[in-house]
């Protein structure tokens, strides 16, 4: 037990430094402190959701068999297809199921000398307001003037109410953060191995410090510095874990062999392993060197 907890002890300093930063980031990206949590608090006429049952202050739970924890759940809950979505809500004591045919939102915003025209459409019905730039916001779309951006994704289509961000608001939405960061690199490795994602999708060190360098010359430099920091903390952690050899995750697969076998794995064998492991990772390192150096002199 000793050993595997000094195996596992790496990763899991990493997973805890990078909620740990995620615990200063969220602060400083909800200048508002109030955060959005997943409680119905009106709904857009415009959307389907209005005809479906839900009621204002209903509390969503579950969207297509997914637990709902935090507002930003739902989008990925509910994905990119009109299907139908099956929404389970708490409603005082109640427990209530309702099946909502998600909406199309799209969205444009118009970049002009003076402001934005932002065009709001659900489900082909159209609202436009125009926004002036105050100083901060002219300076930040300067070199949007003239051009134009467009977003589409199906939403339920309401309002979620807002809760001051408060200490517990504030781990939650660390928490969050944390757990969506290492969902997003197991399905990244996922669709590696699958094929469904090539090695354009993986960056090594030179990747990452021009990922730094852009993150510094932003308008939101410290914000998007520490929230890159937080991935890449939390990256580290997750990857070496992984039971790959060489990896702590590798000696923490051998110690589950020894477990079941209950004898060790000769240490002999256990070392070419690791050397072998050692060897492909460095192989596999030096291939995304060279990857990310003609990627940027590609730019």
């Amino acid at each position: 037990m000793k050993r595997f907890a000094v195996a596992a002890a790496g990763a899991a300093f990493n997973l805890i430094l990078g909620f740990l930063v995620f615990l200063i980031v969220v602060p400083m990206q909800l200048p508002s402190k109030s955060v959005a949590v997943p409680v119905v608090e009106a709904m857009d006429e415009r959307a389907y959701i209005t005809d479906s049952g839900i009621r204002e202050g209903d509390r969503i739970i579950r969207v297509n068999g997914q637990k709902i924890a935090y507002f930003q759940d739902i989008s990925a809950a509910l994905g990119s297809a009109e299907q139908e979505a099956e929404v389970t809500v708490r409603r005082g004591s109640e427990t209530l199921d309702f099946t909502i045919r998600p909406s199309l939102q799209k969205t444009k915003q118009q970049y002009q000398e003076d402001g934005v025209w932002i065009t709001d459409e659900i489900n082909g019905t159209e609202r436009k307001r125009f926004l002036s730039y105050s100083e901060e916001m002219r300076a930040r779309s300067a070199e949007y003037i003239g051009k134009e951006q467009s977003t589409e994704r199906y939403i339920l289509g309401f309002t979620a109410k807002q809760e001051p961000l408060g200490v517990k608001n504030t781990i939650s939405q660390a928490w969050y953060y944390t757990c969506y960061v290492v969902k997003m690199v197991y399905r990244a490795l996922w669709d590696l191995v699958r094929g469904s994602s090539g090695i354009d999708q993986l960056s090594g060190p030179v990747g990452v410090a021009s990922a730094v360098d852009t993150a510094v010359k932003s308008d939101y430099g410290a914000l998007n510095v520490l929230f890159l920091i937080g991935m890449l903390t939390i990256n580290l952690g997750v990857f070496n874990l992984l039971p790959l050899p060489a990896l702590d995750g590798g000696r923490i697969f051998f110690m589950l062999i020894e477990l079941i076998r209950g004898k060790p794995v000769p240490a002999d064998k256990e070392g070419i392993v690791h050397m072998i492991g050692l060897m492909l990772l460095l192989g596999f390192a030096v291939v995304i060197f060279f990857h990310d150096i003609f990627r940027l002199m590609g730019r």
